[in-house]
């Protein structure tokens, strides 16, 4: 007796049809790369004070996915000055 094979979405090859999760924390590259700013605009932020807060491990600044967020409300509400 042969067995049956029963095809679950399960079964597909990992990644197809998946969607991507988001980052529980960016690397400066990574922040970059997804809110399309220069890693040298990233930086001019965080000198002016109106970067996302950061936090350091070892010698990484990461960027948590919440402080992303908040900092990303504070441009829409006008908090925020960008354009430097």
């Amino acid at each position: 007796m042969s067995r049956t094979h029963t095809h679950f979405p399960s079964d597909r090859i990992a990644g197809a049809d998946v969607p991507a999760m988001a980052p529980v924390v960016y690397t400066v590259a990574e922040f970059c790369s997804a809110h399309k700013i220069s890693r040298s605009k990233l930086y001019q932020l965080w000198r002016a004070g109106t970067g996302p807060r950061s936090i350091k491990i070892g010698s990484r600044n990461l960027i948590t996915a919440e402080s992303a967020s908040e900092w990303r409300r504070q441009l829409e509400g006008g908090g925020l000055s960008s354009s430097s």
